[in-house]
């Protein structure tokens, strides 16, 4: 069977297409339309007759799922997979395997990441910023998380594109937990930061002790055991808090 190759144009329009993942995410198959919508150019490609597409198309139609960003990792991959099918060295019962395989650690490292540390990190930056450079704050919201969001996203089709089924032993290696425990101890430094800078504000502007007591203590809370860093930011939120009204009474000042 002839050779088959979908070209550096088709993976850019991958990249392109990764975008509208969730453009038509519904409770049934989730994000699949997505996927699909990503992949359909290249089955158009792969499988130029009628009955080898739709069987491309029942593959990537079928339920899916996985965080937005790192759904690129399968995403390449399958592209991969399916120029592997076309010259009949796989089946497409592999294709199938492989996404629900990385689907699931995929989302479970992402959603942590790009979800519970990151946005919110950006988010509280942002505010910071904000408070003393106006709309420099919406800036620094946007370009922290994009710095991560389109590394990942580009490098997840690169990668998975050229690695193929091989992507599995790349994605072990992300370490996207460890990079999530570190961002989220930075995360409740500023969160103490800006709240007791609040309180600060709310005191008529007596600095004493507070703001470094209770950032320092928000930023020690991400060195406790794994137990408190799942609650890292509500024990960050509930020492920042409690700095406030501490401020307020005089018991800091």
């Amino acid at each position: 069977m002839s050779e088959k190759r979908i070209g550096r144009a088709a993976v850019l329009g991958l990249l392109a297409r990764s975008f509208y993942l969730q453009a038509a995410w519904n409770y049934e198959t989730l994000q699949a339309p997505g996927f699909a919508h990503a992949l359909f150019p290249v089955g158009r490609k792969l499988s130029p007759d009628r009955e080898r597409f739709e069987q491309f198309a029942e593959r990537h139609t079928a339920l899916f799922n996985s965080n937005p960003v790192m759904a690129s990792y399968v995403i390449g991959t399958a592209a991969k997979m399916e120029e592997e099918v076309a010259a009949g060295r796989s089946a497409g019962e592999d294709v199938t395997v492989m996404k629900n395989a990385l689907a699931i650690p995929l989302a479970a490292a992402g959603d942590r990441f790009f979800w519970a540390t990151l946005r919110p990190l950006a988010g509280l930056l942002g505010v910071l910023v904000a408070g003393a450079g106006g709309v420099l704050g919406a800036l620094v919201l946007l370009a922290l998380y994009n710095v991560y969001h389109l590394y990942y996203r580009v490098r997840g089709v690169v990668r998975g594109y050229t690695l193929g089924p091989e992507i599995v032993n790349e994605v072990m290696r992300l370490n996207l937990v460890g990079l999530s425990a570190q961002l989220g101890t930075l995360g409740a430094f500023f969160l103490g930061v800006l709240f007791v800078a609040a309180g600060l504000a709310w005191s008529e502007g007596r600095v004493g002790p507070a703001f470094f007591a209770f950032a320092g203590m928000a930023l020690v809370v991400g060195l406790l055991p794994d137990a408190f860093q799942k609650r890292i930011t509500e024990v960050a939120l509930c020492a920042t808090v409690a700095a406030c009204f501490l401020t307020a009474l005089g018991v800091l000042s």
